[in-house]
């Protein structure tokens, strides 16, 4: 099976749904009335659309009680209303078609045009029972009825409403209260319709029959007789008058005094009822359910004196009522999504019923019978709300679970164990001890154990150990990462990790461990006074464990205060202590992050003194159980581990192998003394065959003692997978086939929980003790599949140009290779390139691009100094090159240097490709470049150029004044660009030509080396250039003094560039650069004298000056003598110029504002670091024409 890269997730987009506005329709008075469109209930599979098979021989009667009507919603109201309007030709003739009088039927029903529906079937002889046959279809399925459909409804009647039918209304009449008001509906049935309501005595009774059933049970008060005195009364009577009672109690507004006194009312009339088997069984039952709605609220003395009465004069009550709830209970759990909050109702309601009668003494059947139905139904609520059951139904539907602490303040006692059959005993006290354990309420549950062990058909030790297991679960607060790998499935669709059931435990803190920790010394001193031998002693250590802050090492004095001295524990106990020990030490306590969240301010150093600490504690247990039995291998594989483990810190801290190396040597020698006791005891008939110790071996021979903490810088041990091999050999054929067999199946098991980068390493270790196994298979296929893959990807690596690369800059190329069924098969390696990558088996986004970039600087950084790295476009496609079958994708472009000339080689980089394996999972194979050999002890052999290059030099002579000339020289081109003197050779001969020698201080800043761009424009443009060359660019600066020993030269030079190479000229004028179409500048230079000379003829200058301003006034300006704008003009002269006019008083005063603000806009525009906009001013020609032309005037 071909494995596949992981590729970025992928958005996936959604279609919206469309938007369903509300539906308004008029109540009774008018008013409009929103018909939201969640109001709909879904029921397609009950009510679907149909077209009616009429058998037109029969009768219109016929056809309606066959009639099948969908559901009828706010949104069919309105178009059939809309349709009747739009064609009136669908009314039928007398004559038409049943078939058409039907479909008509169904658009009246549809549009709520009762009137023209009774009209319709006012025909048929028996109208009233069609009217009923409607009513009854319409009740579960109409969803737009309003209470004025009601009042229309009852104004059609023309004979007594039947029960059937009554109910009917009344769910209609339910469902319409939260469609409008219903007082106008009351009203009328007080006034009186046709045979309901009014003043007769009978039909009143209708109405208030109806409310009830409409659940306005309050309403009922003024449509009632009221009670005789003497309590002789009909049962239906009775019946209205307890619901409106009921009602009260369930009010919120009713006063407590009102509320308790119709409760008792209440109670007794329904008791009364349906206690009494001479009155109908509908009324009983309805009268039962009413009992049952008011049960939780009725006086608690009245409660008991009822059961005690009912029980002892043997009426029933008790078992109807118990049965009625029972069912409930059944309805519930076959319906959809029913609330948590209805079964804790139904079994609060039992709960009350059982708490009275475990205060009956009495040894009935009838009694224990009605206590198994609740302990059942109590045992089924018990394994939803623990996880225990898949928490479905028949047909798939699902139930909500009631949550623990709810079902903990119901849960039975003791007492109930009595009253239950021995069959459901142990289960049922099993429930409720890990409800109790799950609440932290250990002393509750504790007492279910007790009272097993008086009882001969209970299991006191499976309750012990199953209350240790709950109480454990709810302590411990390490539950999101202890056994984190452990917890974790891979599929195809990424890496989960299941819920945990129960309540999310809180921080475990110091005083609350020191509290848990007396809690289990308090259950374990318990459960020996109770005599109890057979403990699950696993079980215990691990409530000892949890009982433990994620940053606190277990202490020596809590182990001898729950468990005893050390030296005096049970073997497995020790085991098992050490084996959390390891496990713990391994992921929190070293972890300075935990330390830190757990506030324990502890510093680097007390944090090692408490893991070395730990380890130590480890090795005293380990100790203390091999001195109990000095033949359990168990113990020395533990004792390996915490070996193995602390060598491993103490590398991290230090990698000091005087402390390292004994460490992991003691490791492997109590794994190969594990071993030899392991085989001695198998071949005894002691020991049956286990590849645990031979797994764990494997695994710290990789590199760690756990497979979740397998790292790329673990080496493994070769010659420890050597000794595992000699053990499986030293075996008899049999003995050694069934532990290959057994060690394939763990290998096959572990492969999901080693991380990605070290899968390919571990199977392929482990195919060197498989072999040719057949229980193998599996993993041999892994193996065949990742060299497959190794195979068929290169990651390759070569020198732009000569491998004699001395200490000068040299270029490198990086790409990938592989073959084309991968690259059709993987959809392309681009992934590498990107950061920020999303993949399905990835926890977070995947840095790619600075991951690869990271393990070249790794790599390289030792002995070269990588000058720039360019990476590749994503996007660049892959190209084929001279190996068929073969592709090639460019990744990087490195710029690097020898650091000295000792270096002589370029190490492998690797790179981390991620596949899929067929596995549900991932796999990581590294890639890695080859070595390739280099030589830097002698010169560079010039560097390959890939295409044209450019040499721009900029002359600046702005300082020549003080003897001063400088040169910027800029080169960029294809691959590497050559040292200076390669590519500007008679650089330094050109200025001395002109009288200029390097300066003394920054005669040469070097710039360094820069990659500017890499992309495939490059290859359009330069086609012989290589695909994954880089553009690049060098700079540098120099800085010449004039040389006073010659003369100087008026002209300048610009030196030659190599052969090839394309020269650019350019020179400062003040602040901008021009172009020059020569190679030759004029320079502005004065006589070569030195400096003490032209101090002594500026003086001189100065002294005559200041004599001929003594001597005489200043010379007026002559008319003759023009003025003249500079020769070159620039920002800077122009203003030194206008400057000039004003000191010498040309410009009239009278234009003297305006001259300065000429002078400011050329500075803010020429000289500003923010310059002004220059679109709309005025050029330097023209304010230098303005000014010349005013001054000359």
């Amino acid at each position: 099976q071909r494995a596949l890269p992981i590729q970025p997730a992928k958005i996936i987009l959604g279609q919206t749904a469309p938007i369903q506005g509300p539906v308004f329709i008029l109540d009774e008075d008018g008013q409009p009335v929103i018909l939201a469109p969640s109001e709909i209930e879904e029921n397609p599979q009950s009510f679907s659309i149909s077209k009616e098979a009429v058998d037109e021989n029969d009768s219109l009667k016929s056809a309606i009680e066959n009639l099948s009507l969908s559901i009828k919603t706010a949104e069919r109201l309105i178009q059939a209303k809309q349709k009747l309007i739009l064609e009136p030709e669908l009314v039928p003739h007398e004559n038409a078609k049943i078939s058409e009088k039907v479909e008509y039927l169904k658009l009246l029903i549809n549009a709520s045009d009762w009137e023209a529906m009774a009209a319709l079937i006012a025909t048929e002889e028996d109208c009233d029972h069609c009217l009923d046959v409607v009513i009854r279809k319409l009740a579960p399925i109409d969803q737009s009825c309003t209470p004025r459909d009601i009042l229309r409804l009852l104004a059609l009647r023309t004979s007594t409403l039947d029960r059937e039918t009554l109910q009917s209304l009344g769910q209609l009449l339910k469902r319409a209260r939260t469609k409008g008001s219903t007082a106008h509906l009351v009203r009328k049935l007080d006034e009186g319709l046709p045979f309901i309501g009014g003043s007769d005595s009978a039909t009143r009774g209708l109405a208030c029959e109806l409310l009830i059933e409409a659940g306005l049970s309050k309403e009922t008060l003024g449509f009632m007789d009221p009670l005789p005195e003497d309590g002789v009364a009909p049962a239906n009577l009775k019946y209205r008058h307890a619901v409106y009672h009921v009602a009260v109690v369930t009010d919120s507004n009713s006063s407590e005094l009102n509320r308790r006194n119709s409760s008792i009312l209440a109670a007794d009339l329904l008791t009364e009822i349906f206690s009494n088997s001479t009155i109908k069984s509908d009324l009983r039952t309805r009268s039962l359910n009413a009992f049952l709605e008011l049960l939780p609220n009725l006086d608690e003395e009245w409660k008991q004196n009822w059961f005690s009465t009912a029980f002892l004069t043997q009426t029933g009550s008790i078992n109807l009522l118990a049965l009625r709830l029972i069912e409930r209970h059944a309805l519930l759990t076959k319906n959809r999504n029913v609330p948590a909050a209805d079964l804790l109702k139904v079994l609060r309601s039992l709960h009350e019923i059982a708490s009275k009668l475990v205060l009956l003494e009495s040894d009935s059947d009838q009694r224990a019978d009605l206590f198994n139905i609740i302990a059942q139904v109590y045992i089924i609520e018990m394994n939803k709300s623990l996880g225990d059951s898949n928490r479905t139904t028949v047909m798939g539907r699902r139930n909500n679970a009631i949550e623990l602490p709810d079902l903990a303040r119901i849960c039975p006692d003791t007492a109930w164990l009595a009253a239950v059959s021995p069959g459901i005993r142990q289960p049922l006290a099993n429930k409720s001890i890990q409800v109790l354990a799950n609440q932290d309420d250990p002393k509750k549950a504790l007492a279910f154990v007790t009272y097993s062990c008086t009882d001969n058909s209970m299991d006191p030790n499976e309750l012990s150990a199953g209350l240790i297991e709950s109480w454990s679960k709810n302590l411990d607060p390490n539950r999101p990462d202890e056994d984190f790998f452990e917890r974790r499935f891979v599929t195809s669709s990424g890496v989960f990790y299941p819920s945990m059931m129960g309540q999310a435990s809180a921080p475990l803190t110091r005083s609350k461990q020191r509290r848990s920790l007396k809690q289990l010394a308090d259950v374990l001193l318990e459960f020996k006074k109770l005599g109890l031998e057979d403990l699950d002693w696993p079980g215990l250590v691990k409530a000892f464990t949890v009982s433990h802050s994620r940053a606190e090492v277990y202490r020596n004095e809590d182990i001898e205060r729950i468990f005893g001295p050390i030296a005096d524990l049970d073997p497995e106990i020790s085991i098992e202590l050490a084996r959390s020990l390891w496990k713990r030490l391994q992921r929190n306590w070293r972890d300075p992050s935990v330390q830190k969240a757990a506030g324990t301010r502890r510093t680097t150093k007390e944090i090692q003194q408490e893991v070395e600490r730990g380890y130590s504690l480890g090795q005293l247990l380990c100790e203390s159980a091999l001195n109990k039995e000095e033949e359990s291998w168990n113990a020395r594989v533990i004792s390996a581990n915490l070996f193995f483990d602390l060598g491993e810190f103490w590398r991290e801290l230090d990698p000091d192998l005087e402390r390292y190396i004994p460490q992991r040597e003691a490791a492997f020698s109590n794994y190969l003394e594990a071993s030899s006791l392991y085989v001695d005891q198998l071949k005894l008939g002691k020991q049956s065959t286990s590849s645990l110790l031979f797994l764990q071996w494997f695994t710290t021979a990789l590199g760690a003692s756990e497979l979740s903490f397998l790292t790329v810088t673990t080496s493994p041990e070769n010659d420890q997978v050597l000794k595992i091999i000699e053990v499986f050999d030293s075996l008899d054929p049999l003995q050694k086939f069934a532990h290959i067999e057994q060690f394939s199946s763990a290998v096959e098991g572990a492969i999901a929980r080693v991380p990605a980068d070290l899968r390919s390493r571990f199977v392929r270790h482990a195919m060197r003790i498989i072999r040719n196994h057949p229980a193998g298979t599996g993993t041999k296929r892994l193996a065949l599949l990742y060299d497959d893959l190794k195979s068929e990807v290169e990651f390759h690596c070569q020198i732009d140009g000569s491998s004699d690369v001395g200490v000068d800059p040299f270029g490198l190329h990086l790409a990938l290779r592989y073959t084309d069924a991968l690259d059709r098969e993987s959809k392309g390696f681009d992934i590498y390139l990107r950061n920020q990558v999303y993949i399905p088996l990835a926890q977070q986004p995947m840095d790619y691009k600075d991951d690869l970039e990271g393990r070249i600087r790794e790599a390289f950084s030792e002995h070269f100094e990588i000058v720039a790295i360019q990476f590749n476009d994503p996007n660049f496609k892959p190209y084929s090159f001279n190996r068929p079958g073969w592709m090639e994708k460019s990744f990087a472009y490195v710029i690097m240097k020898a650091k000295d000339a000792s270096v002589d080689l370029i190490p492998e980089v690797r790179i981390d490709l991620d596949f899929e394996d067929g596995t549900n999972g991932s796999v990581r194979i590294p890639v890695t470049s080859p070595i390739i050999p280099i030589v830097a002890s002698t010169e560079s052999i010039p560097r390959p150029t890939h295409g044209t290059q450019q040499v721009e030099m900029t002359l600046d002579d702005r300082e020549l004044e003080k003897g001063y000339l400088s040169l910027e020289i800029l080169a960029d081109g294809l691959g590497v660009i050559p040292p200076l003197d390669v590519l500007v050779p008679g650089l330094n001969q050109a200025f001395a030509d002109s009288g200029f020698i390097p300066a003394e201080a920054n005669a040469l800043l070097d710039n360094g080396l820069n990659i500017t761009e890499m992309h495939d424009d490059l290859l359009t443009s330069v086609a012989h250039a290589s695909p994954i060359v880089a553009k690049t660019e060098r700079s540098w600066t120099l800085r010449f003094n004039q040389d006073n020993s010659t003369l100087p030269k008026t002209n300048f030079s610009f030196p030659l560039v190599s052969p090839g190479t394309e020269r650019v000229c350019k020179k400062y004028t003040d602040f901008d650069i021009v172009e020059l179409d020569s190679s030759q500048v004029t320079l502005q230079v004065t006589q070569a004298s030195s400096w003490l000379w032209w101090t002594f003829f500026a003086s001189l200058l100065a002294l005559g000056t200041g004599w001929l301003f003594l001597r005489k006034p200043v010379e007026e300006f002559n008319d003759s003598s023009k003025v003249e704008l500079p020769s070159q003009l620039s920002g800077l002269s122009l203003v030194h110029f206008l400057r000039q006019l004003e000191s010498k008083q040309l410009i009239n005063s009278d234009l003297l504002n305006e001259l300065h603000a000429d002078i400011q806009l050329i500075e803010s525009t020429h000289f500003s670091q923010y310059p002004a906009e220059d679109r709309d001013n005025p050029s330097l020609e023209t304010i230098g024409g303005k000014w010349l032309n005013s001054a000359n005037a």
